[in-house]
């Protein structure tokens, strides 16, 4: 759709009157703030619903469209141009507390499609340097974020071939982050006690639906799924993984012996792909 000048606020370029939606605020305050910039509320250009409430939330670089339709909340990230895609995430407004629900999918799968869009747009521009320097602007945000929380990362890498960073938690276990190809999004490690990942694990991990607990034939793989019934078994024993659909992805493996029960000191090696910055400044304080 072709763009126009912006409407009058509480009003549509066509004429029709639309409000902003009662969670739009809320939502943005959720987000978390990006190189200094907050999240804002601004009246979008175009029509996603005929008459539901529509907000554009945007930080200055990105923009997100929340609306609110028939007692649901959906969020776009693109305007219609020229044609309307699916909502990139929806919820049920009868959730106990679906604000909270929309902002912890849009930092979990909808900001790293989004920033993975930017990323590969700056790679056709700007080639490969460009996309690298700006995937290290986005370890630098991060370490900002450490920082904040008193922890100061050292340069390193799990993967020898990848910038990245390690540091050291209170519960002494060991994280590193690094880059993944020319992706904005970014893999992070994990090697130590089981509760160390506690903190992050509701943020990696979509609200348990659906059925019962798959069989897992090792006992220490039902540990790690009764702790979170989102995960499923590896064909590894003493292993469970994150489905990643869509993002983020992963995998949590004990190295205690096979068969040994699982508990808040069990020793674990752990890897998630597909993560957002954005998830990753909000749950810094789980990271440290």
């Amino acid at each position: 759709m072709t763009q126009t000048a912006a409407p009058a606020p509480g009003t549509f370029a066509h004429a029709n009157t639309y409000t902003i939606p009662a969670a739009a605020r809320p939502l943005a305050a959720l987000l978390p703030a990006r190189r200094g910039r907050a999240w804002t509320v601004e009246h979008p250009r175009s029509v996603f619903r005929p008459g539901a409430p529509t907000a554009a939330l945007t930080d200055g670089v990105r923009t997100l469209y929340l609306v609110e339709n028939a007692g649901r909340l959906e969020v776009f990230t693109a305007e219609f141009d020229p044609l309307p895609e699916p909502p990139a995430l929806i919820v049920d407004g009868t959730e106990p507390d679906p604000i909270a629900e929309v902002a912890a999918g849009v930092l979990r799968s909808v900001l790293p499609l989004v920033d993975n869009e930017i990323a590969a747009n700056i790679a056709r521009t700007h080639g490969w340097m460009g996309a690298l320097t700006a995937r290290m602007d986005h370890l630098r945000e991060f370490g900002y974020a450490l920082a904040a929380h008193g922890i100061t990362p050292e340069p390193g890498s799990v993967a020898a071939t990848a910038p990245g960073l390690i540091w050291t938690a209170g519960g002494g276990g060991t994280w590193g982050l690094s880059m993944r190809g020319l992706q904005s999004n970014l893999r992070l490690n994990y090697y130590g006690p089981l509760s160390g990942l506690y903190g992050l694990l509701p943020h990696l991990l979509p609200p348990h639906q659906g059925p019962a607990l798959p069989d897992a034939s090792s006992v220490t793989t039902r540990g790690l799924i009764e702790r979170f019934p989102q995960l499923r078994p590896a064909a590894e024993a003493g292993a469970a993984w994150l489905p990643g659909h869509p993002l983020p992805g992963g995998h949590i493996v004990s190295l205690a012996d096979k068969g040994t029960p699982v508990d808040d000191a069990t020793r674990v090696a752990a890897e998630f792909d597909g993560i957002g910055v954005d998830l990753l400044i909000a749950a810094a304080a789980h990271l440290i």
